[in-house]
């Protein structure tokens, strides 16, 4: 994540990312003004700002790389601001960086107040008294990461095909287990199911 601070020059200000990667997420003062993903990144997102100062967030996802071939070190692979982000004709410079590490889920302080519509980390616990290969259903969830017992098990996303993933045996226990899942479009469910067949987007 980015973060910078602007100073107002003008009610209506225009702000446009100059080629970056892959996706990203918008904030002005913590508040969501948009997603741009590819194609649509460069396009002008307006901004209303209404005090003198105004916290700027963008959130970047890298979405892959190309892994072979001539393309493996090729700079389109960085992802990220690349060129640079304007307010109007001028380039916003002094940006912090966050990195977010994702190897493991032990240091999230899930004690944070929850703000809808943000992106955030969810824990749920399941008490199992079977167990076997079996899929997690996260159709009421928008897009993000899921660890179960502390194993990422994958990434998913509402456009689907698919609206589940796969939970082999091996990652399961009898008795309690934890699923925490990072998700980034503000969309979740309080309840979270195990379900035999994997779900399909229709």
């Amino acid at each position: 994540m980015y973060r910078t601070t602007i100073k107002k020059d003008a009610v209506n200000e225009k702000l446009r990312i100059i080629d970056g990667r892959d996706r990203v997420h918008v904030f002005l003062d913590e508040e969501k003004q948009a997603i741009q993903y590819q194609t649509e990144i460069g396009e002008t997102i307006p901004l209303t700002l209404e005090k003198e100062d105004h916290q700027i967030d963008l959130l970047f996802e890298n979405m892959g790389r190309v892994n072979y071939g001539h393309k493996l070190l090729a700079d389109t692979q960085r992802k990220g601001i690349r060129t640079g982000v304007m307010s109007d004709l001028h380039f916003i410079t002094e940006w912090t960086q966050y990195c977010l590490p994702l190897e493991t889920t032990e240091h999230i302080d899930f004690s944070k107040k929850w703000v809808a519509g943000q992106p955030a980390f969810y824990r749920f616990e399941a008490e199992l008294s079977e167990i076997g290969d079996t899929y997690l259903d996260l159709s009421e969830f928008g897009k993000g990461i899921v660890w179960v017992n502390g194993t990422n098990i994958g990434r998913f996303w509402e456009v689907g095909p698919i609206l589940s993933l796969f939970v082999p045996e091996g990652l399961l226990r009898k008795g309690q287990n934890e699923i925490v899942i990072f998700e980034t479009e503000g969309r979740f469910s309080e309840v979270i199911d195990f379900v035999k067949e994997p779900i399909e987007k229709s």
